[in-house]
Parts: C-alpha cells; structure tokens; sequence
C-alpha cells in the first residue's frame, strides 16, 4: 500500500523534472509511524527492523517501476504519434522490462557490491535512518515529526502556488545578443532559465543528492545555460523562444544543450565501466584484500547467483522482450534483438552510475539507442 501511494510521486517528479526517487526512507519512515501507532492501541506486535527493511524494499521496487518507461519513451510515444497504450498492455510491457532489470541485477551483484564495493549512497542512507529510528527514544521521534512538518510545508507552498498562480522568481536583468543577421537579440535572465521555482521539490532532491552532486550540477547550469545557451542563440544554432521577457526557453534551447550533455555523461559513465571491467579481467590491476573479503562477505552472508541461472534467465528474458516489441510495438525481429542487447549493456553502466552516484542517468544513456536506431532504422520514431 505505501508502495502505491509512492508511485504516483515519482511518476510526478519523473515528468516534471526527469529524475525519479528512491523513496526508501520515505517508506521506511511512513511504516515506522503507521505500526508504532498500531502498537500504541495493542492492534500489532513490535514492528523489528528487519521487517522495515522488507517493507522498504517492496515499496521502493514499486516506485523504482517508472524506470521501465513511465516518465520518458511511454510520454514521448504519446506526444510524437499519438499512441497510447491500455492499461494491461502497458502493465505486460512494464513487467517485461522489469525482467530484464531484475536479471542484470542478479549478474552484477557479486561484482558491484562485493568486489568493487560501491557505495550506493541511497542504501547507505536508508540504512542510517532506519537503523536510528527503530533504536527508539528522541531520535525517532524528531526524524518523525520533520518529516510531517516537511509535508505540510511542501504541500502548502504547492496549493499556494496553484491557487494564487505564482510564477518562478526571476532576477530582471537582460541584454543584447549579436547574432548573424546582424539584428541584437534582446535575452533576459528568465529566457535562459535563471529563476527560482517556487517549489521544494528540487531543495529536497539537492539535500538528498549531496553537496558534491549539487555543486557539479549547478556548475553545469551555469556552464549551459550562461556560456553555452548564449553562443548557440547567438551563432544561429538555436532558436529563441517567444519574444516575451517572461517567457522561458527552455525547449528550444534544450534540444541543443543534451548533445554536450548527454556525451559528457555517457562518456563518463562508459569510462567507468570500461575501467571496472579491465580490473575485473586483470588480476595484477586488483586488491587481493579486497577479492579475499568479498569472497569471506560472500561466505558468511549470501552466495552469489549461479552465472549458469543468470544466462539462463538472460536467454528467457531475451525471448520475451523481442516478443514483446514485436507484438505491442510491431518493431522487427532484428531490430529488437539490438534493443535488447544495448539495453543489458546500458543498464550495467547506469547500475554503476547509481552505485557511485545515487542518480541513474536513464535518460543519457537512453540516447544511445535513439542514436543507435536512427541508424539502424531511419524513419521509424516508433522504434
């Protein structure tokens, strides 16, 4: 039940900014207060720690759905074609890329989480939190009542926004562009985006993402939007958006700035792998230490799933994501085929982005297919 009330939030943020949430602390905490209440009135036993994890990890898996479609190609197939699906073919259709997640997660665990030993910031922190709430006493108690304040807070400032229809908060300042026509283009700071969204919901995804990530992302901003954005306005690369000194551009200027964008992050994170992937195949390159208390940790806890289950899995995965395409989307046989197998090789570069970084970049790497398939299949948006 948290898990469905969580969904529809992440489909939210998906759409509006093109990120989505973890939302394991938000479920873990959300649970605590429910069962402790329950145990107040001797309707529950002790709601224990380990079962908060359990409940944590069903309700995240359920609001982790959208990363199977929901905030970009579902939306993007609608706005381009004008297709829409049904609710059951877009629930088979979720299942299925679902599948093929599940079975690349099981081929990675033995080497994101044991070897390499990344550190998946949003685990660690849902560990933290849970671990102090259920130790009991003030602690629990304050993490409980700022996360209602925060809610009421949050809330208020949306109804007040839609109900008075406040606009972002821009500074008024503005200039004159050259451009080749030789006719200045007048640009103020609104038109390229510099103003504050009156909203907390990206002052809460900063809090969560860390100062290092916010820090790099306000720095790409202002790399785009101040440097970038005026060259591109200025040598005709863009098109300025309506002539309105309120007006934001951001669409036409954003379907130039994803290229730079999009390259540094997909570049970045295949680097990464490709290097994780030399040591891997390198003993010289490797900690021994390290290999040894992987292989302890494996022991003690866990074991590994046998890689004759993941390939097995992988080929039944295969078999049903073609089938899929072909008979949902009516994509061919081949071109499915490479859909397939990019994706298993792009969801093991965003598994790793999401290990170091706590952000799964879905979105970049998605345009390596985009890329890929105007190659192999001109024409055909669809696909």
């Amino acid at each position: 039940m948290i898990g469905a009330i969580l969904t529809p939030c992440n489909v939210y943020t998906g759409l509006k900014i093109g990120w989505t949430f973890n939302m394991s602390v938000a479920a873990g905490l959300i649970a605590f207060a429910v069962w402790r209440s329950a145990e107040r009135w001797n309707l529950a036993s002790v709601w224990t720690l380990k079962e908060n994890n359990i409940n944590q990890t069903a309700a995240s898996a359920s609001a982790s759905i959208i990363s199977a479609g929901l905030a970009a190609p579902i939306p993007a197939l609608a706005l381009i074609t004008g297709q829409t699906l049904s609710f059951p073919v877009l629930a088979i259709w979720l299942i299925v890329v679902s599948l093929l997640g599940i079975v690349v997660a099981a081929g990675l665990r033995n080497q994101l989480l044991l070897r390499d030993r990344l550190p998946f910031p949003s685990g660690i922190v849902t560990a933290e939190t849970m671990t102090e709430i259920h130790r009991g006493g003030r602690e629990a108690h304050v993490r409980l009542r700022i996360l209602g304040l925060a809610a009421i807070l949050a809330a208020t400032l949306k109804l007040a926004v839609s109900r008075f229809s406040i606009q972002p908060l821009a500074p008024s300042l503005s200039g004159a562009l050259p451009t080749a026509s030789g006719t200045p283009l007048t640009v103020t700071a609104k038109n390229l985006g510099f103003a504050v969204d009156p909203s907390f919901l990206m002052l809460g995804f900063g809090a969560i993402a860390g100062l290092r990530i916010g820090t790099s992302m306000l720095l790409g901003a202002i790399l785009s939007w101040a440097v970038l954005a005026p060259m591109a306005l200025s040598a005709g690369w863009a098109e300025a958006g309506p002539a309105d000194p309120a007006a934001v551009w951001f669409g036409p200027l954003v379907e130039w700035l994803l290229w730079p964008g999009a390259t540094l992050m997909v570049t970045a994170s295949l680097t990464s792998f490709a290097l994780s992937v030399g040591r891997m195949l390198r003993p010289g390159l490797g900690d021994s230490r390290a290999d040894e208390s992987a292989a302890s940790e494996e022991t003690n806890a866990t074991k590994a799933v046998s890689p004759l289950l993941v390939a097995a899995a992988l080929a039944a995965v295969f078999i049903l994501c073609v089938a899929a395409q072909g008979m949902i989307f009516s994509i061919g046989i081949i071109e499915a085929l490479v859909a397939v197998a990019l994706s298993y090789v792009l969801a093991i570069v965003a598994a790793r982005v999401s290990g170091e970084t706590a952000i799964t970049p879905i979105g970049a790497l998605g345009k390596i297919t985009q890329f890929s398939f105007a190659a192999i299949s001109p024409g055909n948006i669809t696909t």
